[in-house]
């Protein structure tokens, strides 16, 4: 039984968000471990606070587009971010654990920091599942149903992305 846990925000554990979907897919698999309003700092807390390493097959992480609010507030660098997932790879990769990127789109803006994941996806040789990409098109009054929460249907293809 392949075990998946999910460091994520808001979007990881509102109701009928795409966790909860996850975890309706593939019951007793799927450990939530998300936190509203968080930055990839939570994510360092998470794998040390819940031994994610040791304990699942693959996690996933889900904080660019808090990251990108941190980011424009100036209250987290860039730097500091790298430094972050330089730090969490490196534990992942000595336990076998399979880390994966998903990169929400809550504003225009956030496109440079999505650019910024993706690129050290790259750099750290992670998978990463660029969701803006996916609903490139799509307006936003369809895609959301708050100002960062996507509605229930695009919640449910989060979910199947994940599973691909």
């Amino acid at each position: 039984m392949k075990k998946i846990a999910v460091v994520g925000t808001s979007n990881a554990i509102i109701k009928d968000g795409y966790g909860q979907f996850l975890q309706s897919l593939l019951p007793h698999q799927v450990d939530i471990y998300g936190l509203g309003a968080c930055s990839s700092l939570h994510a360092v807390f998470s794998l040390l606070k819940y031994d994610l390493a040791d304990r699942y097959e693959y996690v996933i992480f889900d904080c660019c587009s808090n990251d990108y609010g941190f980011w424009r507030q100036k209250r987290l660098s860039k730097h500091l971010i790298l430094a972050y997932w330089s730090f969490i790879f490196e534990r992942l990769r000595k336990s076998g654990t399979v880390p994966i990127f998903l990169l929400l789109t809550v504003s225009s803006g956030n496109r440079k920091m999505v650019e910024f994941y993706v690129n050290m996806a790259r750099l750290f040789d992670v998978a990463c599942i660029d969701i803006s990409r996916r609903f490139s098109g799509i307006p936003r009054e369809e895609l959301f149903r708050d100002h960062a929460h996507y509605s229930l249907g695009f919640q449910q293809k989060i979910a199947h992305a994940i599973l691909e």
